[in-house]
């Protein structure tokens, strides 16, 4: 079982910094590996990946793609969900795109729901979805997290 860990030791304080940003990575997301065959078939271009930050969201059910990342990608929506919020029941896009973690980690994400992620930087929130299938560490004292797959 591969092991990947992250931490934030650059910062003064490790800890200060998870407990402001939360546990998060640098990602690349780009179309679905399917997706991507399906228009090198038809000699179509592929978008470029998009780069940015990525959030381990426990309390997300799926992982989820900043719209306005899905829009650049040029993702086609497959369909919608509704899903429970703070604010209340909404309809959401869903999306099909592969998040690459870096150190030979890439996810694709059969269904992703589209969401407004207004944080700089942040272009996705790792849900449940994947974090279920993994174990995952968050060790607030020593400013790191850990994932293995």
């Amino acid at each position: 079982m591969p092991n990947f860990n992250w931490n934030w030791h650059q910062y003064t304080s490790p800890q200060l910094a998870l407990a402001n940003c939360g546990p998060q990575v640098s990602v690349t997301i780009s179309a679905h590996p399917a997706i991507e065959g399906l228009l090198r078939k038809q000699n179509l271009a592929i978008p470029s990946p998009v780069t940015g930050t990525a959030v381990f969201d426990t309390g997300d059910t799926v992982t989820s793609i900043d719209i306005a990342s899905a829009n650049k990608l040029g993702l086609l929506q497959m369909g919608s969900a509704t899903v429970g919020t703070a604010a209340g029941k909404q309809s959401v896009p869903t999306f099909a795109f592969h998040v690459d973690l870096g150190r030979g980690l890439a996810l694709p994400v059969v269904v992703g729901l589209g969401c407004d992620l207004s944080a700089p930087d942040t272009i996705a929130l790792i849900g449940m979805d994947i974090i279920a299938k993994s174990i995952f560490i968050v060790n607030g004292p020593g400013g790191w997290i850990s994932l293995s797959v």
